[in-house]
């Protein structure tokens, strides 16, 4: 696997209305040849503000139609 870190600065309104300057951290690698995103970091000043890890990524999986039907409730 190949790993690629990707940093992206951005002013975004942080949960008090104030605008923040939010730093996103994007950890990158390879599934079938194509780079995919396993890991999303957004931080406010040193904070984390929330993180996202991927356990398993997969491409074009099969998957049932009964996961598209309406819920019975």
């Amino acid at each position: 696997s190949i790993f690629t870190l990707i940093k992206t600065i951005s002013t975004q309104q942080n949960m008090q209305g104030v605008d923040a300057e939010m730093e996103t951290f994007y950890t990158y690698t390879q599934v079938e040849g194509i780079s995919m995103p396993s890991s999303i970091e957004v931080k406010e000043g040193s904070n984390t503000a929330y993180k996202m890890t991927f356990d398993e990524l997969k491409i074009n999986e099969e998957l049932s139609d009964d996961l598209f039907e309406k819920p019975s409730n």
